[in-house]
């Protein structure tokens, strides 16, 4: 009776040893330790320089409500590429905090008007799964009332900024934003990189070099938040795939304030939309294309230089969109002395969609 009884004794303290190694691997293994570096994460976004050593566990992943103190508020942002499936393991810009779960599979694209009542640039990219926001651009700056309303609804965290270019109808609502948050936080902002002695040297009346200059002054001591992607380059955020084709270089021989314009795709599982701002150089539209491609085909795309420039049909038939982005009012779009009017004309002889801002906001998904 005695051995069985010791036999029994071995056998519990054996399986409770075996449990114990188990549960300490698994915490191990799920356990995400971030020390006081800053991290390359695969391009994904990267920024982390919390103040003292951050701990976070599946349970908090779970229940965030009840893990997460909401008082801290001295930590910056923090991705993983690797762990809990690429969420956002804590993100604090400024005074407040975010945690974002595993994706949805559709992205929500809206192109919104711009209050100036003029040409612009404004879009969200919404997952309503885990509730990842990217905003594009901005608008002028009477846009930034309808920027920040947008922002707040969808719970004022922009996780991604991207801005195209510094001309007042794309930054100047970002700058709004930028002086005066009232709550929103933006996690990290894409921007293209350009000497601005430059900028100013080759701007034109309408270029209103001081937008850009009123940027840099707004960022300044904030640079480990902005990144200036190069020509080529991919960024993958959550489940989108993000690769840029042009940003400020030497091959932009004209207009270089909007050429320098980011081009780029962001791609979903199925869908993709392609973003040139006001970009429309015709020869690297046609360098972009023997570089690359068919990559650049996209389901979505919007139109070069709000649709009014030189940029031969040709490379929207190459890119072959469904539906075609005009960021204009019915002014620019249809105005005789503008060429928008014989992109529109094209893209409805070769059935592709038209959006304007006359039926703004204009949605699409891509999963």
């Amino acid at each position: 009776m005695w051995r069985r009884k010791v036999i029994t004794y071995i056998f519990l303290i054996v399986a409770f040893s075996i449990c114990l190694i188990i549960a300490l691997t698994h915490t191990s293994n799920s356990q995400i330790t971030i020390d006081k570096e800053i991290y390359n994460t695969n391009n994904n976004i990267a920024l982390v320089k919390p103040i003292e050593l951050i701990n976070v566990t599946d349970e908090q992943f779970e229940k965030p409500e009840e893990n997460i103190d909401n008082s801290v508020s001295d930590y910056k942002i923090i991705f993983s590429d690797s762990a809990q499936e690429n969420k956002l393991i804590e993100g604090l810009v400024g005074n407040g905090y975010w945690i974002r779960n595993t994706p949805g599979d559709s992205w929500t694209i809206t192109q919104y008007s711009d209050d100036s009542g003029n040409q612009g640039g404004f879009y969200t990219i919404y997952n309503e799964g885990n509730g990842a926001l990217i905003v594009i651009d901005g608008g002028w700056s009477e846009n930034t009332g309808k920027v920040r309303s947008i922002i707040n609804s969808y719970g004022g965290n922009v996780d991604l900024w991207i801005l195209t270019h510094y001309h007042s109808d794309h930054v100047n609502a970002l700058n709004g934003i930028l002086a005066n948050p009232e709550g929103i936080k933006i996690a990290q902002i894409i921007c293209p990189e350009i000497d601005y002695g430059l900028y100013a040297s080759v701007s034109k009346e309408w270029d209103n070099p001081q937008d850009y200059a009123g940027f840099l002054e707004l960022t300044s001591g904030y640079e480990e938040f902005i990144h200036h992607p190069q020509i080529g380059e991919v960024y993958n955020f959550e489940n989108l795939h993000i690769k840029f084709y042009n940003t400020y270089s030497e091959r932009i021989t004209s207009d270089i304030p909007n050429n320098s314009s980011l081009v780029f795709r962001i791609s979903a599982s199925n869908e993709s939309m392609l973003f040139v701002g006001d970009f429309y150089q015709p020869d690297i539209g046609q360098w972009m294309i023997d570089t690359y491609g068919d990559e650049l085909k996209s389901t979505y795309m919007q139109g070069c230089h709000h649709g009014n420039s030189i940029m031969p049909s040709s490379f929207y038939e190459f890119v072959s969109p469904n539906a075609l982005f005009f960021d204009a009012p019915q002014w620019l779009i249809n105005g005789e002395k503008y060429r928008t009017k014989d992109l529109k004309a094209w893209c409805e002889q070769s059935g592709i969609t038209v959006y304007g801002y006359e039926t703004s906001p204009n949605t699409v998904l891509i999963t």
